[in-house]
């Protein structure tokens, strides 16, 4: 940018112009003073702004002085130099906050390691001696600080002065510069008009470059105003930083006044039970012992996590077949309603028939009493005929009415085969809700008022077969069930009668014959199996997934036979205990007894890290025995997988 300085050389070259134009000069010498003039106007046509470069267009009259514009450029210059200063010396106050931040920080750190660490009297030492240095090197910097500011306030306030005197004798030498030229403007002729034009064209251009050098200036100022207050900002911030740093060092010193007294009191407490070491021994080993047994229960409160989690997926699946089955009930009340009609017609086609019949049986009633009335001619006997005429009628009409209202209906009986799943089923049910079959005949399948008449009727337990924990959905099966326990099964059909009771001590006996007995898994034996099992799945892994998916499967469900004779083509040595552990798992996610999704078993039984020890497990064991011997409970014995169930005439018992 063109400095003041060039400004006043310019202004001497016109002076000196002016002067030489006074004097007589010759034809040489007035050539020379306009090629110097013309060199001077080109030059600085080039410094000029391309605004500008048309000399009809230069401004005759200019509003502001030039002194006024030189003290404005001498007051931004002052602001400039001003934000320099400011910027130096908010960024050595940074540079010396962020290292105090940086030694604060390592300061935290080592005292954290040694709260960490086991006090003792020598780390409080230390630390004691460390918070003196530091309140040592606070001062000091803080003194620093202090005469730092000093010190800039000090050489901010020469500069100005300094400025001051030099713009003075400035102001001085314009002025008398500009004296002159008024002078001499006074002689000026009507022929040196064209000379005057071209300083006032010099002066537009030197004008304009003022202003150009005015707005740079501006936008330097803007610019460094927004750096002070973005330094400002990061001092505000680097000050709330170290009076975090500055409380968190208070609160140090108050807890380590706190923890020295409490090392005291601890120390009066050693002292003290010096005498009963023997004591504390004992009460250090109930301490391991303790937390041992904390260990264990957080390896069961995963494990109950984790059967939450299967019970929420059965709440889901259970969701869905909720959902279907409204679905089928829907249908099932579409095809009740056709019914419904077709029943209704055929019984508008028989009353049809009957009062045809009716008017038939009157004719000839008529046809009969007219022949009599022919023969006798006595009107008593024939009132008497019509008024038995008209009874038989009547008893006729209630005959056929009851007849068409108690139609009894005729269904095939129930037998042993056809109820076999369905026990196996709730078998299955039970055992995974860990439901004990006594508790279910008295809590679940009769109600009070059941035990009061001593009976059962084939409504109310189809009622209870599709609540809860039976939960009978699928094809009629609450029904079904409900007819064997109740109905005679010794014959091949049998008139059908919802409301048919049965005594309760039948019905028992018939549904613990159904059910059989069985056995719920300990957590120890379901941990085991769940072990045993999870090692020969991993083991046989991709071959037991490539022989599932080269069967065939029915929406990848397979049935209990493919997938025990797939287990017998791969030798895997299962056993029964651990086969009926597997398909119990299989059958929460599937809720049939015979289909099986194949994809579940490598997510049931995957690998999964277990972090107890073998004497964590031994003394979880002793654990789960005390608890089993002191709540004891009646647990059956299961049926067998293999060995099919033989179909016996229950009506004998």
């Amino acid at each position: 940018m063109p400095s003041a300085i060039q400004y006043f050389s310019d202004l001497d070259s016109l002076h000196h112009v002016t002067n030489n134009f006074l004097r007589p000069q010759s034809a040489v010498s007035l050539y020379q003073n306009k090629k110097i003039s013309s060199s001077t106007m080109v030059d600085n046509k080039q410094v000029s702004d391309t605004r500008l470069t048309d000399p009809r267009q230069t401004p005759r009259y200019i509003k502001k002085d030039k002194e006024e514009l030189y003290q404005d450029l001498l007051q931004l210059q002052q602001k400039y130099n001003q934000c320099n200063e400011e910027n130096t010396k908010l960024k050595t106050q940074i540079s010396s906050l962020e290292k105090q931040v940086i030694h604060l920080t390592d300061l935290v750190r080592n005292v954290e390691m040694f709260c960490n660490k086991k006090t003792s009297h020598f780390n409080v030492f230390q630390l004691k001696k460390q918070i003196q240095d530091l309140k040592t090197v606070l001062k000091t910097k803080e003194s620093e600080l202090e005469s730092l500011k000093q010190n800039v306030k000090t050489t901010k306030i020469d500069e100005i002065r300094i400025e001051l005197q030099e713009s003075h004798v400035e102001c001085l030498r314009l002025r008398t510069m500009l004296d002159q030229q008024l002078r001499q403007q006074v002689l000026f002729n009507y022929n040196d008009h064209t000379l005057i034009e071209e300083k006032l064209y010099i002066q537009s251009q030197m004008m304009n470059q003022l202003k150009t050098e005015n707005d740079q200036m501006t936008g330097l100022l803007k610019i460094q105003e927004e750096e002070t207050y973005y330094y400002k900002n990061l001092l505000a911030e680097t000050l709330k930083t170290v009076r975090r740093y500055e409380e968190t060092i208070e609160d140090l010193h108050k807890n380590l006044k706190g923890k020295n007294q409490f090392m005291d009191k601890l120390a009066q407490k050693i002292e003290a039970l010096k005498n009963t070491n023997n004591g504390l021994a004992d009460k250090v080993v109930k301490v391991e012992d303790l937390k041992e047994e904390i260990r264990i229960l957080k390896c069961t409160i995963d494990d109950q996590n984790k059967q939450i989690k299967s019970v929420l997926s059965d709440n889901e699946y259970l969701k869905g077949m909720v959902h279907e089955l409204k679905i089928k009930n829907n249908e099932k009340s579409e095809i009740q309603a056709k019914e419904k009609k077709v029943l209704q017609d055929q019984i508008a086609k028989i009353s049809n028939q009957y009062d045809l019949l009716d008017d038939k049986y009157k004719n000839l009633l008529l046809i009969q009493v007219q022949a009599k009335n022919k023969e006798t001619a006595q009107s008593s006997l024939i009132h008497k005929k019509e008024q038995t005429v008209g009874l038989t009628l009547k008893n006729n009409n209630d005959s056929f009415q009851q007849q068409q209202i108690y139609v009894p209906k005729k269904l095939r009986a129930i037998k042993m085969n056809d109820v076999l799943h369905i026990g196996e089923e709730l078998n299955y049910r039970f055992r995974i809700k860990k439901i004990i079959l006594i508790d279910v005949i008295e809590q679940f399948l009769f109600d009070d008022d059941n035990k009061k008449e001593k009976k059962v009727s084939i409504k109310q337990l189809q009622k209870r077969f599709e609540k809860e924990p039976f939960m009978l959905f699928e094809q009629d099966k609450a029904l079904m069930f409900a007819r064997f326990l109740i109905e005679d099964n010794s014959q091949e059909f049998v008139e059908f009668n919802i409301e048919l009771t049965e005594t309760l001590e039948r019905v028992k006996s018939i549904f613990t014959k159904i059910i059989g007995n069985y056995r719920i898994f300990n957590p120890d034996e379901e941990m085991k199996h769940k072990e045993d099992i999870t090692k020969l799945i991993i083991k046989y892994k991709n071959s037991l997934k490539q022989h599932f998916d080269s069967l065939q499967s029915n929406n990848g469900e397979l049935s209990k036979r493919q997938i025990l004779e797939t287990f017998i083509f791969m030798d895997i040595d299962i056993n029964n205990h651990q086969l009926e552990y597997f398909f119990l798992k299989l059958f929460v996610f599937s809720n049939k007894i015979d289909r099986f999704p194949y994809q579940k078993i490598f997510e049931i039984f995957q690998q999964t890290q277990t972090a107890s020890t073998p004497h964590l497990q031994r003394k979880e064991t002793q654990r789960k025995k005390a608890t089993t011997e002191s709540n004891k409970q009646p647990v059956y014995v299961t049926k067998s997988l293999f060995k099919p169930v033989e179909a016996t005439n229950l009506q004998q018992v």
